[in-house]
């Protein structure tokens, strides 16, 4: 099920049939099952279907429960259907017939609010109270499903699409440019704004209420930072991690179309294909068949030697495109359809693999997002060695990394083992000593001060602390603002080609264990995910089993900036005359970035990825916004708002 949408004026006025539908021809590219609409009185639901469940079939949504005076518009996968029905009360023999979205309904009136406690899966939806005129919204616990909202004096409108909210949900909003400084600092950390003023994002884990008193929004999720795995051998390990991935992916395979795999040739994604290939030989899963994509990049770092091992082993239908690099104006117009940023110009090389899926009936993807960030380790290790006095252990480790030729140098090892066991005090102090934390130099710093951009960035810390500063870093970049843009921007990536994407290391569970893994776990010997790859082995081919480092595409941010012009976007920047971002540097910055390209210098990666988002500001700046396009404009126009 691919998208919801939805508006309810919360002081009793009716709602305009006309406005929803508008909202429902908004959000049609994303429902190619087609779209329905629920109104009455004050309320308005619209539900965009993808068939993906074997349920979701038949289901037909908005789900209204008229004698409850409930109305529900669901957007996802429950995946712990059978451990509903027994709360519920409800027979295993009726739960076929009973749709994801009914189930919660049933549930809801159970539960209340606490709903969202008893629910697994991913999952975005919007639950009307007609009695109370109360609104009820919850974001699945990993912010797979998007999720955004428009609010206005008495209103709120919701859709999973923020760009459906911009264009059919009122005038298009100013900017935020509190969020536009995040993106031009290259470092996301709001988990609710948006780049426009009046659009939020409902953040993972959370729920939202709204009623004539107003909105209220609360997180209902987090892990347990207490929680640790303590097992007496190492087999104990193995078998628990590779029980839930089975339950992970078998979850992802509900479903009666076929399923593909985007498959790499690392461990992550083979190892989704391997399990997935078991399950659906013994015919425990619905799916109606298993399908490899793969993109081939020519060159020395063509991974399809690996990939084919895979789909040979598991003989199964295979299918490869040939990554290319960008057009002119790809972006331009992805940005013009969506009102928003592409966060990683990578992205669209991947629609040739997503058409191709297409063509052949697939409606899932799976993907292999996620080990890394919860199976592997951090840097912050070190710092963990360094506080408990394991020196010997600590020189082992940085020994076996720096011979694996993928090592961040010894400079930079050392600063990650002894900054984090500065004292907080110190390290403000060492930061001004030094003139560090500073506003990059290209961005404007009467801007940078005018949106408060280094408390902005100091949100990065959420606050939850785990007993390792690993486990601590783990869950922040995990979750991070730049983790949740990412997943909406891997989400809308497939709705344009009817597919939804599934992340099975993305699970609530997975992630739970990932995170009281004991240290020795993550990294032994040298081996990154180290008990993911022994738990992992019997369902990967040895040669990618032991694979440790596969190819970057830091280029891809150079092809993606030569196909919007090179250069020339960065003469006439419409955020250098709104006095964001100082012209001159950012074109130093770009003849630096250039020079380090073409002479094969490794530092370049990072000025790309700060060029990239200048660029992604500057292109959706002119395309999407009605900003003024000069500082004076914009001081007036503040200025009017003000009087008004």
């Amino acid at each position: 099920m691919s998208a919801i949408a939805g508006l309810v004026h919360l002081d009793g006025r009716p709602c305009d049939p006309a406005a929803v539908q508008k909202l429902a021809d908004a959000l049609a590219y994303r429902a190619p099952g087609g779209t329905s609409i629920w109104t009455e009185g004050s309320a308005g639901l619209v539900h965009g279907l993808i068939v993906t469940t074997p349920e979701s079939a038949t289901e037909r949504q908005p789900v209204v429960d008229a004698g409850a005076g409930l109305a529900i518009t669901f957007d996802g996968r429950i995946d712990n259907r059978a451990e509903l029905s027994r709360l519920l009360d409800v027979a295993i023999v009726d739960l076929g017939a009973i749709g994801d979205a009914d189930l919660i309904l049933r549930a809801y009136r159970v539960f209340g609010d606490a709903v969202v406690d008893h629910l697994l899966g991913d999952f975005a939806f919007a639950i009307w109270e007609t009695l109370r005129r109360r609104l009820f919204c919850a974001r699945d616990a990993m912010g797979i499903k998007p999720f955004y909202y428009r609010v206005d004096r008495h209103s709120i409108a919701w859709a999973s699409d923020i760009g459906v909210l911009a264009a059919a949900a009122g005038p298009m909003p100013a900017p935020n440019e509190g969020m536009v400084g995040e993106y031009l600092a290259g470092i996301i950390t709001d988990k609710r704004e948006t780049l426009f003023r009046d659009i939020f994002r409902l953040p993972p884990a959370h729920l939202l209420t709204a009623d004539a008193r107003g909105i209220a929004v609360r997180a209902y999720w987090q892990p347990d930072p207490q929680r640790e795995l303590r097992y007496r051998r190492n087999e104990e390990y193995v078998e628990q991690l590779s029980e839930l991935v089975h339950s992970a992916v078998a979850a992802r395979l509900r479903t009666r179309r076929t399923v593909g795999v985007m498959l790499s040739g690392g461990v992550d994604s083979s190892s989704v294909t391997g399990i997935a290939a078991q399950l659906w030989r013994e015919g425990v899963v619905p799916c109606a068949g298993l399908e490899t994509f793969s993109i081939s990049v020519p060159g020395p770092d063509d991974e399809r030697p690996f990939f084919d091992q895979v789909a040979d082993r598991w003989q199964l239908p295979a299918h490869c495109t040939t990554g290319r690099p960008p057009t002119k104006g790809q972006f331009r117009d992805e940005i013009a359809r969506h009102c928003d940023v592409l966060t990683y110009p990578n992205a669209p090389t991947v629609d040739p693999l997503c058409e191709c899926a297409r063509q052949r009936g697939v409606g899932v993807l799976l993907t292999g997002i996620g080990a890394d960030e919860w199976l592997g380790s951090s840097p912050a290790a070190y710092a963990d060695l360094l506080k408990q006095g394991r020196l010997g252990a600590l020189a082992r480790r940085w020994r076996r990394e720096a011979a694996l030729g993928d090592f961040m140098g010894w400079r930079a090892a050392a600063k990650a083992a002894v900054w984090p066991l500065v004292p907080a005090l110190a390290q403000h102090a060492i930061k001004r000593a030094l003139r560090r934390g500073r506003p990059p130099a290209w961005l404007d710093p009467d801007f940078a001060a005018h949106i408060d951009l280094a408390g902005r960035l100091a949100r990065h810390d959420d606050g939850l602390r785990f007993p390792s500063l690993e486990q601590t870093e783990t869950w922040h970049e995990g979750t991070s603002g730049s983790a949740v843009h990412s997943a909406e921007m891997f989400d809308r990536a497939g709705a344009r080609f009817g597919i939804e994407h599934w992340h099975p290391f993305q699970d609530r569970r997975i992630v739970e264990f990932g995170l009281a893994l004991p240290a020795e776990q993550r990294w032994r010997d040298g081996r990154e995910k180290d008990l993911f790859r022994r738990a992992m082995a019997p369902h990967v081919p040895p040669a990618i089993a032991s694979r440790l480092l596969s190819p970057g595409a830091s280029g891809a941010f150079v092809e993606a900036i030569v196909a919007e012009g090179g250069p020339a976007p960065f003469d006439d920047m419409a955020a250098e005359r709104l006095g964001w971002v100082r012209g001159p540097l950012v074109r130093k910055l770009y003849q630096r970035m250039t020079h380090l390209y073409h002479s094969g210098d490794a530092r370049y990666p990072p000025m790309a990825w700060t060029l990239w988002l200048i660029l992604s500001i500057e292109m959706w700046l002119q395309l999407v916004t009605r900003a003024p396009i000069t500082a004076q404009e914009r001081f007036a126009a503040v200025s009017e708002t003000v009087v008004q």
